[in-house]
């Protein structure tokens, strides 16, 4: 237990930790009767936090860690740290069991010894401004966030260094749009928590709080704000920061502002910051009485609400709570379900008793105690499934799409049954039940996926939309072909349900997917349609890797222009968005050359013709149910010597790509045909033949005479050409989404077969 006394507590979280460790060696001074040897056991540990965590260890050090940075060089002190508890062991090695694993006495004392052991600010940053690969950015990396609080708090640290790092993170220009520049900012908004005489501290939380609510334009007469990153981030930060400070600069705004809405969202903020600030009170209460928008009116008793729980006046204004109960009298029912598990004559008495009862609850009771007793066991299933074809009553035959759903995983009969209701019901509640039911059929069933795309495609109705896109969030992440539905009904201009419910389904399903990154970034590249491009929003939800939020900025950056933000505002803030997420997650240096620096081949959707057949298996085998079904083969045009019978050329290259040999050889292309169909017959695999050049958007096309034999093949075939193959399926070299469009032709294939 600690304790203070009659002593203030301290000012700092470093001051209060100093305090701790104190503590613990006066607590166990028999084993440290000296202050030299609490000094050198200080000295290795805040050597050994800080080599740590720049090694990437915050919580659990391995063995082999504590063994070569703390045991080996100084044996002695390190089982004095064992003794006293600094360090414990925590557990065993998951990879060897014969290791411990080790962790300081809580992550905070690590931290602070870390802290210690820093001399001076520019450890957090040295700004190499033409070449950042030289400097040292810490101050972006989120392991080093509590360190520097902790050194900004230490008393033996000149103020001097203090305001040099604050004014250093204020000033930092990245050449960027400064998106570096409002992160630095913002750290230096929160760092002053723990520098509270800074001299700098005012300015800098009055710039928060403009950012955050904007600003008074004297010049246009009107209240201006922020694009919305910028707001949402200093909005956020400002409960970081010094709060004495903020709460000054926000009673201020509501006292001083014209703009209602604006006092309604710092007073909200206020009382968040300060719970039950009068002044957040008086003016949120004022602003639910005297404001006209009605809209003002009731987000102000929101937020009333939130900060004020139990006003009655906010409790009057948003609670309106109406209770109905209709008790159901059934115990013999329950009694039935209680006692029948597995019984096939309760399951045939309840399956009559849906049929023929005129009571809606006790239908109701009946086909629940139907989906109860029936899990697990087939019986249930010809029961279910004979009402729902059969039935004229439209709510049994909802009640049992509902119950098949619930015991229906995985059973062919119950997908069959639920699919063909999509087919043949106008009834939309019906509709949204099967919807429903599918999504409780396993992840990556391929039937019930199909299922519930047909019924995206057929249905016009925002609840079954709705329902189906939950359900397909449960059972489709990762489906190539689910991925490639949703997306083109995004693509779709006239597209309701692309509209409205595509992003709330793709940012679950297409985590990581190139493929859908590619299209969405091309989407806002190229997309007229304002909706289409809100859709890509969700880019931010699906991006997973470095590579690809490089990718995504290389892309974008050109729409930053003050031409576009003249002209096309929506284009440059829906890729302003996204650029600053990929900002507040990429390492400056990365971020810098993905900017100026960036590859060749940026993005999957501009493909390297040398490296056209990797780049498309490395898309597929994104998709491990998909690559599991196909095999791939690329054949290279660019070596045909016969142009009109390449037969022989292109065996050679499938040979090398693992297909077996053929006794007799293929000299002609009726010989090929005769090869290809024998791979087709034996095959339990779906071959994919792809014709392309690698001489890309300079090569010459293909024979008309070659198209036309080759149109008379049976199977997935699809060239890459300027040609127009009408009989072929045709992909342009200089089309932008070239490997993405390819993939997604395989997904429909597939599927389709």
């Amino acid at each position: 237990t600690w304790e203070f006394g009659q002593q203030k507590l301290p000012d700092t979280k470093a001051e209060l930790y100093e305090v701790f460790v104190t503590a613990l060696y006066d607590f166990k001074k028999q084993a440290f009767p000296t202050t030299a040897q609490r000094t050198n056991l200080n000295a290795a540990l805040r050597k050994f936090a800080r080599t740590a965590i720049e090694a990437g260890y915050k919580s659990i050090l391995p063995d082999w860690f504590v063994s070569k940075h703390l045991e080996q060089p100084h044996p002695e002190l390190f089982e004095k740290a064992i003794d006293l508890g600094w360090l414990n062991r925590v557990g065993v090695d998951a990879e060897n069991p014969l290791k411990s694993v080790y962790a300081f006495y809580h992550p905070t004392f690590q931290e602070y010894f870390a802290a210690c052991e820093i001399e001076d600010w520019h450890f957090f940053l040295n700004h190499v401004s033409q070449n950042p690969q030289q400097g040292i950015y810490r101050i972006f990396e989120r392991q080093w966030k509590e360190v520097m609080l902790l050194w900004m708090g230490r008393k033996d640290v000149d103020r001097e260094e203090k305001e040099a790092f604050i004014k250093a993170l204020v000033e930092f220009k990245d050449g960027l749009h400064d998106f570096y520049g409002f992160r630095a900012y913002f750290l230096a908004a929160v760092l002053i928590d723990e520098f509270k005489d800074c001299s700098l501290g005012d300015a800098i939380v009055a710039q928060i709080v403009q950012w955050g609510f904007g600003y008074f334009n004297i010049e246009k007469q009107e209240w201006c704000g922020f694009i919305a990153p910028i707001e949402k981030g200093a909005k956020t930060v400002l409960p970081e920061s010094n709060r004495r400070r903020v709460i000054v600069a926000l009673t201020k705004l509501i006292r001083t502002s014209e703009n209602q809405s604006i006092r309604r969202q710092a007073a909200y903020s206020l009382g968040k910051i300060d719970k039950g600030n009068l002044d957040a009170i008086a003016a949120l209460t004022e602003l639910i009485g005297t404001c006209e928008d009605e809209d003002t009116r009731r987000w102000a008793a929101y937020s009333l609400e939130e900060i004020d729980e139990g006003n009655l006046k906010a409790l009057a204004l948003t609670r309106t709570r109406i209770f109905s109960s209709s008790p159901v009298q059934a115990a013999d029912i329950v009694d039935l379900r209680n006692i029948g598990k597995g019984d096939p004559d309760v399951i045939a008495t309840l399956s009559e008793l849906i049929c023929t009862s005129e009571n809606g609850d006790i239908r109701w009771l009946a086909a629940e105690s139907l989906r109860e007793i029936g899990k697990g066991n087939p019986d249930a299933l010809p029961a279910l499934n004979e009402l729902i074809c059969t039935s004229e009553n439209g709510d049994i035959r909802w009640l049992a799409a509902e119950s098949l759903g619930k015991i229906g995983k995985e059973n062919l009969d119950a997908i069959a049954a639920l699919t063909e209701l999509i087919r043949t019901s106008e009834n939309e509640l019906i509709l949204w039940w099967v919807a429903n039911s599918l999504g409780e059929i396993d992840e990556g069933n391929s039937d019930a996926i199909a299922a519930l795309i047909e019924l995206i495609h057929t249905s016009q109705n925002n609840h079954v939309w709705s329902e189906a896109g939950n359900s397909l969030k449960k059972i489709g992440k990762g489906n190539a072909y689910a991925i490639a539905t949703l997306i083109d009904l995004i693509r779709a201009d006239n597209s309701a349900w692309g509209i409205l419910w595509a992003p709330n389904v793709l940012d679950e399903i297409c985590k990581g997917s190139s493929y859908a990154i590619a299209t969405l970034t091309q989407l806002i590249l190229t997309s007229e349609d304002e909706h289409t491009r809100k859709q890509a929003d969700i880019l931010k939800e699906i991006l997973t890797e470095i590579q690809q939020m490089t990718g995504v900025v290389t892309a974008l950056k050109n729409c930053l222009s003050d031409e576009t933000y003249e002209n096309d505002f929506d284009r440059y803030n829906n890729s302003y968005q996204l650029i600053w997420h990929c900002a507040q997650n990429l390492p400056y240096p990365t971020f810098y050359d993905a900017w100026h620096h960036p590859p060749t081949t940026p993005h999957p959707e501009v493909p390297d013709w040398q490296t056209f057949p990797q780049d498309i298996a490395r898309e597929i085998n994104n998709q491990a149910e998909l690559s599991n079904q196909i095999q791939l083969l690329c054949i290279d045009s660019k070596n045909f010597i016969n142009p009109d019978n390449p037969a022989a050329k292109i065996y050679t290259q499938m040979l090398k790509q693992g297909c077996p040999k053929s006794e007799d050889g293929t000299k002609t292309m009726a010989d090929l045909q005769t090869y290809w169909d024998l791979l087709l017959m034996d095959s339990e695999k779906s071959f994919i033949l792809v014709f392309y050049n690698s001489r890309g958007e300079e090569a010459t096309g293909f024979s008309e005479t070659f198209l036309n034999d080759l149109s008379k093949f049976d199977g997935n075939i699809a060239i890459v050409s300027e040609n127009n193959a009408d009989s072929l399926t045709a992909f342009l070299p200089s089309q932008s989404d070239l490997i993405g469009a390819i993939v997604r032709w395989i997904c429909q294939v597939v599927w389709e077969s």
